[in-house]
């Protein structure tokens, strides 16, 4: 199934239907917006801008979104797609966005929960219009490795990040290990609080001493292991393109010898690539990457890349969250689980308070470039106040938020929070009062 053509046909029959009508049976008028007016905003909607007048109200269009979620499902019920389609109607200051809810979506709380150890879940595939989770097996000689890359703004970085969640939330840290490296420290800094983490650096000095350590690990007996380690490198074509030759090569060898005998000691290589130059690591290294995960990508030689020569199947793909995922000798089209900054952070802080019940937990706050770290010094001046505003049932007295930012602030050494830091401010306070009402704060 072609999911990008099903779009562009979508659009085309929408296009007829506000045409056609007559204009005195709608309350407005409307450019036309085939398959080139059709806006992609993020993998939860796909929006089409109807330009309205001023003075048409909301409520005069809520008369037309039947007719528009019956032709969307009709048309995918041909194609053996009977998901259901619920349209939303949003008003903007100049114009109304008609946002079809994908049904193809996939949000991260939708995501199979009895994965098998040292299993990653990459997403769902669809083949022959019936869907399946897809997922590698890390113990599989043919899976252990991944390369995952394409353009800015594929989802990327999101696919990394339900791929350690995914294999941590499925495996006890004794049986899985995942070791980071984050050069720049922006894009893997909140996933070092999880009990599963051995390793995260940033700098490439301290990433070579890594890779070093476990190059020493290949000795010995082969597929005695007992605890696998998952090597998860963001951008690893930086290491390679430092600059200095000496240090390519050695960053070279290093992937080199890990790709190539790592699978039998229990170790794989998870490696990121925005915008992969030619050179995204060695040739080397990429052929004993048996799982290759490619995203939207600005040309075929990109695909080519990441998924191998003569695969140009990425090149197509223009919705942020959909991938081409090929091993095993298959390529399928697959949409990754879309996770939320709030869904990472509660996901990293459950994960924790498993295994150390909420004694230690800072705040783990995505900005979109980075994470940023709240010390636990901040959740102590907040509880310290909580206390004094909890009644004899425990729930919260009212009049507690002012007080409990402004211990925050001096804890943090701040007069106060304002700005672009206000928000992440009050999701620190109301991520504090959860876990606080909820009594699994042990201070």
């Amino acid at each position: 199934m072609d999911y990008n053509k099903l779009y562009a046909q979508e659009a085309q029959l929408l296009d007829r239907f506000f045409v056609n009508k007559k204009p005195k049976s709608l309350p407005y008028s409307v450019e036309r917006f085939g398959a080139t007016r059709l806006v992609r905003v993020n993998p939860k909607y796909v929006c089409y801008p109807i330009d309205v007048p001023l003075g048409v109200s909301l409520a005069d269009l809520k008369r037309i979104q039947a007719d528009i979620e019956r032709i969307i499902f009709n048309n995918r019920s041909k194609h053996g797609i009977t998901d259901e389609v619920k349209v939303l109607i949003q008003e903007q200051p100049s114009q109304i966005v008609v946002a079809r809810v994908d049904p193809l979506t996939l949000t991260y709380a939708s995501r199979p929960r009895d994965g098998k150890p040292r299993f990653v879940l990459l997403g769902k595939s669809f083949v022959g219009g019936k869907s399946q989770p897809e997922v590698i097996n890390l113990n599989h000689p043919d899976t252990c490795h991944v390369l995952v890359g394409g353009k800015t703004g594929c989802g990327k970085s999101r696919m990394l990040y339900q791929m350690i969640l995914s294999a941590c939330e499925h495996s006890e840290p004794t049986d899985l290990q995942i070791a980071l490296v984050d050069i720049g420290g922006k894009a893997l800094s909140a996933f070092s609080k999880l009990p599963h983490c051995a390793a995260y650096v940033t700098e490439l000095a301290e990433t070579k001493a890594l890779l070093a350590h476990f190059e020493k690990q290949l000795v010995g007996a082969q597929d005695t292991y007992t605890t696998r380690t998952m090597i998860v490198i963001d951008e690893a074509p930086a290491l390679t393109s430092t600059g200095d030759k000496e240090t390519d090569t050695e960053f070279a060898r290093l992937l080199k010898v890990l790709a190539e005998r790592g699978r039998a000691y229990g170790i794989s290589l998870v490696l990121g690539a925005q915008n992969p130059p030619d050179s995204s690591g060695p040739v080397e290294v990429r052929r004993n990457l048996g799982v290759r995960v490619a995203g939207m990508c600005s040309e075929s030689a990109m695909s080519e890349i990441i998924l191998d020569k003569g695969n140009r199947e990425a090149a197509d793909l223009t919705l942020q969250g959909t991938f081409i995922v090929r091993h095993s000798g298959q390529s399928r089209l697959t949409f990754s689980y879309y996770l939320t900054d709030d869904e990472m952070i509660n996901e990293i802080a459950r994960l924790k308070s498993e295994y150390d019940p909420c004694t230690q937990i800072d705040l783990l706050v995505g900005d979109g470039d980075g994470d940023v770290m709240l010390p636990q010094v901040a959740i102590n001046a907040a509880v310290d106040v909580l206390k004094q505003y909890t009644n004899d049932d425990g729930t919260l007295e009212t009049g507690y938020v002012m007080p409990t930012k402004r211990a925050i602030a001096d804890a943090l050494g701040r007069k106060s929070i304002t700005g672009n830091a206000a928000d992440k401010f009050d999701r620190f306070l109301d991520f504090v009062v959860s876990i606080y009402k909820s009594g699994n704060l042990v201070l």
